[in-house]
């Protein structure tokens, strides 16, 4: 048996709305965006994500846990 422990965010990369706060230059050079620099942007945030989570010491609350046969 295997057990997977994670943390885990999912984002809609289309969505543009949600760049706004990484990234002050996003709204007016939006087409200038990558999907890999899109991806690097949430990475950032996600990363942040843990380190507040972490500080907070929220880190339990967010772990999802899932168990497999091998």
């Amino acid at each position: 048996m295997k057990i997977r422990i994670a943390i885990e965010r999912e984002y809609d990369l289309s969505d543009d709305s949600i760049f706004y706060d990484d990234d002050p230059f996003f709204e007016d050079n939006i087409e200038q965006y990558t999907i890999e620099q899109r991806s690097e942007l949430l990475i950032n945030r996600f990363l942040e994500d843990i380190d507040t989570l972490v500080i907070h010491n929220e880190v339990a609350d967010v772990v999802s846990v899932t168990y497999e046969e091998n």
